[in-house]
């Protein structure tokens, strides 16, 4: 699953001086190290040790080796409702072409590979991810500009049995791609210093999109930033992670003053026309995270740091 780099993003105010609740609470899932999460179908995956390193499936009993050839793996469901891990072949991994570039899946556990699309050639960045019958991805690469300079694009697919694909464009690199019943969330970056999550209405004739929260990365101008780590769609909800710098005198970031560094995860309810934030504190800063079926699960900001799992979390408004 490909994850989002690591974003300085300017604060709101009001939202860094409040008070949060007491952090939930957690449970450990993996014994130690683990990276590259996802979850989907009633099921979590990850990998251990030096990349590309051992890719486990795990559906709360034992944790079975999976070991895709593939790049940006991502669990999802099929038509059938069986779990499924969706990857691609010659996209964004870097390694030499030895047969045909496309989009695989894979029946959870040990389910034989079968191929979604082909792509006529590869790409410098891939996602994709499976809903019953729906497939979203996108495929990045350059454009030149005439003067000769280049941009980041990304074009995004969303295939639906019985209906008409949907094609759209982001100018900028994409990061993160997850799809649920009724809402497709990803992320995109314009190239800059700007970030956005945005989020699809999957269920209607044409794409209905809308931002759910905009991140201006790099600034450290102010006592306040927060990075932004990961996201994901589970039922009604989107959720992001966050990481929250404050200095305790007032001070611009970056001067080198005592920092408080606190994690939360953030909800926005996608039924409603206009999506609040809830927030929820972590008892630790969480670099990766999924949600299946109200499920988080979550890694913390160190390599070393092992999967979690949240409980008790008690959701907060925020502005």
């Amino acid at each position: 699953m490909k994850r989002l780099h690591w974003l300085t993003v300017a604060a709101i105010a009001a939202l860094a001086l409040t008070a949060g609740p007491a952090a939930a609470g957690e449970r450990q899932i993996t014994e130690g190290e683990a990276h590259d999460l996802t979850l989907g179908g009633g099921w979590a995956s990850w990998t251990v040790g030096d990349q590309p390193g051992q890719r486990f499936a795990w559906n709360g009993n034992t944790a079975t080796p999976v070991n895709p050839p593939g790049y940006a793996f991502n669990l999802g469901i099929d038509a059938k409702r069986r779990p499924v891990g969706v990857y691609s072949i010659c996209g964004g991994d870097g390694t030499p072409r030895t047969g045909p570039c496309g989009l695989f899946e894979r029946t959870l556990p040990r389910g034989r590979q079968r191929r979604l699309m082909e792509f006529k050639r590869p790409y410098s960045n891939v996602g994709a991810d499976r809903y019953g019958s729906a497939l979203a991805l996108f495929r990045g690469d350059s454009v030149t500009r005439p003067d000769g300079s280049s941009r980041s694009r990304a074009t995004f697919d969303l295939r639906r049995a019985g209906k008409r694909t949907w094609r759209w464009t982001e100018t900028g690199g994409a990061s993160r791609i997850d799809l649920d019943r009724r809402d497709l969330v990803y992320t995109v970056s314009d190239g800059s210093d700007y970030v956005q999550v945005r989020a699809v209405d999957v269920t209607g004739r044409r794409p209905a999109l809308r931002t759910l929260a905009g991140y201006e990365t790099g600034c450290r101008c102010s006592s306040e930033e927060a990075a932004l780590n990961d996201v994901a769609v589970s039922g009604r909800y989107a959720y992001a992670s966050e990481t929250w710098f404050q200095t305790e005198n007032g001070q611009p970031l970056g001067g080198g003053y005592p920092t408080r560094i606190w994690g939360q995860v953030v909800r926005w309810d996608l039924t409603a026309r206009r999506p609040a934030r809830e927030v929820a504190q972590l008892p630790r800063p969480a670099r990766e995270l999924d949600v299946d079926g109200g499920r988080i699960l979550y890694r913390g900001q160190e390599d070393s740091s092992p999967i979690y799992e949240l409980t008790d979390v008690t959701w907060t408004p925020s502005a």
